[in-house]
């Protein structure tokens, strides 16, 4: 199931970059295929090579890959990869629309074809296939070419190319390295990691230099050894960084990826806003509608008071469904997880279904599999992190009330992957018309944050005064979760922050350090 949502993810990545005429990929991959393909590795697990290759191919590449037979000689296979390649610019296929990549072995072969075919256009992806100079078993070999090379921090067996490349006297026409921190060692190049094929595609479609953030985001989680969590920056539908740092479980030690689902707050609350706005547009909500339209059975008063915009803008002043208001509606601010549980309850009674059954529907029409309310089957979230949070000596624990929060306002399910999809899915038009849209991000309420300071809030969607264009999204805490998802609707810019392990409650700007710093970066 995990490769089966990856895959869509990466469907939804690559069909709006822009590609090169026909971008042919030749894909190479590791020693372990040749000798066992249908069997688990014993440390890294199962090696993911038909994931591997659909991921490209749904990323728009032409890929050129095959199954090597056991035991494949370097130099015969690699002379049989230069004919391919040799062949497809004779039929005029520009060489920069071509790239070979190769993991472990697989990079041993692809240098070697760098080197023979020493065509300094040509795009290169060596993935985890430099070992150190007294080991390397293949010496002398000038690579050209557009050079990429991605290597594992924990990887006891393949380094960094820089010295490799410092040795050799002709020099390549471009070169980057990604260090990635999977903690998988050399086993990440058996999975479908986002982390590397990202990457691999996007230098395939010639997008040879890395943004500014990169680096800074990078120096934010090395600096930061606390964080646990994922980053996802997604620009134009195509993901531009994406790490984690951490683990899933803490007490297996599993590595987080950005295959993993989190508890996401009180960004859920805009998941209710789109369902009230799609419920305002099919005639069956009106936001003036008072409560008592919808819930006429509430024994308080102010269900004759209180109106459906009061609800989505924290403008009510109800602190308990069996107590009076604090304020007349529409007075004042306060925010509250009770409004949004009773906006649930007015959709259910509009629309004779079940909450849970309306954001079903609506997670699964626009294909957000990851995304699932917390009463789903625990199917629905198999990879759903523990959450951990500070007890009162310091120590970590696995946090108890996760989902016990109203959904409506609080426990939905996510990823990164599905929530930077759900910003494009809104903010493109495709859940809510234009005028539902604008509502959505136009400041109803404004209140003292304790974060951000001055904050105003539209349906579901907070920003800095006069920022609706520029960054526009929510932050969300459950307990053991922090998450933030904030979109440039200027850049069509994606920052999706999720961490499992909390630490420095109640100081919030300590609880939010690294998704502040981050949202900063991209500012």
């Amino acid at each position: 199931m995990i490769w089966r949502i990856l895959l869509l993810v990466m469907l939804a990545l690559g069909t709006s970059a822009p590609l090169h005429a026909e971008s042919h990929l030749f894909f190479l991959h590791n020693r372990w295929l040749e000798l066992e393909p249908d069997e688990a590795h014993p440390q890294h697990g199962r090696a993911m090579y038909q994931e591997i290759v659909q991921a490209f191919e749904q990323a728009g590449l032409i890929v050129h890959s095959e199954l090597r037979a056991p035991d494949t000689e370097v130099e015969p296979y690699s002379q049989k990869v230069v004919e391919e390649i040799k062949g497809l610019l004779a039929d005029g296929v520009d060489p920069s629309d071509i790239t070979v990549a190769g993991t472990s072995k697989g990079g041993f072969i692809a240098r070697r074809v760098s080197a023979q075919l020493a065509n300094p256009d040509i795009n290169f992806v060596f993935i985890a296939c430099f070992v150190p100079p007294d080991t390397e078993p293949i010496r002398k070999l000038d690579l050209q070419g557009n050079v990429l090379s991605i290597f594992e921090s924990s990887d006891g067996w393949a380094q960094s190319a820089i010295p490799y490349l410092e040795a050799q006297e002709q020099k390549v026409t471009r070169f980057n390295e990604l260090q990635l921190h999977t903690q998988l060692g050399h086993g990440f190049l058996f999975r479908a990691l986002p982390e590397w094929i990202v990457p691999t595609i996007a230098w395939a479609k010639g997008h040879y230099d890395q943004p500014n953030y990169v680096s800074s985001l990078n120096q934010i989680l090395e600096k930061d050894s606390s964080f646990n969590g994922c980053i996802l920056v997604q620009r134009e539908g195509q993901a531009a960084y994406a790490r984690c740092q951490g683990f899933s479980h803490l007490e297996s030690g599993e590595p987080l990826t950005m295959a993993e689902q989190f508890v996401i707050g009180s960004i859920s609350k805009q998941i209710t806003a789109v369902l009230v706005m799609q419920a305002v547009e099919r005639g069956e909500i009106a936001l003036g509608d008072r409560v008592s339209r919808f819930l006429p059975d509430l024994g308080q008063d102010w269900k004759d008071e209180v109106s459906i915009h009061h609800l989505l803008t924290h403008t009510h002043g109800i602190e308990r469904i069996d107590e009076g208001l604090s304020f007349k509606p529409g007075s004042s601010f306060a925010y509250s997880q009770i409004g949004f549980h009773l906006l649930a309850k007015v959709l259910e009674q509009a629309s004779g279904r079940s909450f849970q059954e309306l954001s079903a529907e609506l997670f699964k029409t626009h294909a957000l599999n990851k995304t699932c309310h917390p009463d789903e089957a625990p199917l629905s979230y198999a990879n759903l992190v523990d959450g951990y949070e500070e007890d009162d000596t310091g120590q970590l624990q696995i946090a108890k009330e996760s989902l016990r929060n109203f959904a409506a306002a609080g426990s939905f399910i996510s990823s990164a992957f599905d929530l930077a999809r759900w910003n494009d899915l809104l903010h493109e038009g495709n859940l809510v018309s234009e005028a539902s849209l604008a509502q959505m991000k136009k400041a109803h309420a404004r209140r003292q944050h304790p974060i951000f300071g001055e904050i105003e809030y539209g349906y579901g969607l907070t920003f800095l005064k006069g920022e609706q264009d520029t960054q526009i999204g929510a932050l969300g805490y459950s307990p053991g979760f922090v998450s933030a998802s904030f979109y440039n609707p200027e850049s069509h810019t994606s920052v999706i922050v999720l961490q499992n392990v909390v630490q420095g409650l109640p100081d919030f700007k300590k609880v939010f350090k690294t998704a502040l710093a981050s949202m900063e970066v991209i500012r």
